[in-house]
Order: C-alpha cells, then sequence, then structure tokens
C-alpha cells in the first residue's frame, strides 16, 4: 500500500508514456504535454482513416504513438523535461 502513495499521478512523463500505449492512436500523449496542434493532427488522421476504411494509415499512426511511448519510457526525467516540456519538441 505504501508504494500506491508514492506514485505522482500529476507527472507528465508518467502520464505522456500511458497515454501513448493506450491512446496513441488519437494523440492523447501530445495533449497531455501540451502539445494541442500536434495532437489534433495525429487526432484527425486516424479518424480520417478509419472513417475512410484505411485501416493501415490509422496503424501507422497508432505505431507513431506507440515508438513514442518507448521513446519516453527510455529517457531519464531530466531529459524528457527538458527535451519535451522545456524546449518543446513535438515530435520523436
Amino acid at each position: 500500500m505504501d508504494d500506491l502513495t508514492n506514485l505522482d499521478f500529476n507527472d507528465k512523463k508518467t502520464m505522456a508514456t500511458a497515454a501513448a500505449i493506450f491512446f496513441g492512436f488519437v494523440g492523447a500523449h501530445k495533449f497531455v504535454m501540451g502539445y494541442k496542434r500536434e495532437g489534433a493532427i495525429m487526432a484527425l488522421v486516424s479518424l480520417a482513416a478509419i472513417v475512410t476504411h484505411l485501416a493501415a494509415i490509422a496503424a501507422l499512426v497508432g505505431v507513431v504513438g506507440f515508438i513514442e511511448a518507448f521513446i519516453y519510457f527510455g529517457m531519464d526525467r531530466k531529459k524528457f523535461d527538458d527535451t519535451y516540456l522545456r524546449h518543446q519538441r513535438p515530435w520523436f
């Protein structure tokens, strides 16, 4: 139980990684980090691909989200903060 009390659910790295794993195909991780334009691009491309039955494109956007999840997970917290939050690097 003590381990659960030490979790910081406001941590952007943890939230962005989880969002990229589960909802990366609609750019949820971009919205978590404050990249509204990039998140909207990913969401619109995925939704347009699904509506037009181009599943391969929607899957490709999902793969991008999944790759970004691994990138975020592998980075230490300071590098993540510097790269994505301070210097505003929206893609990979």
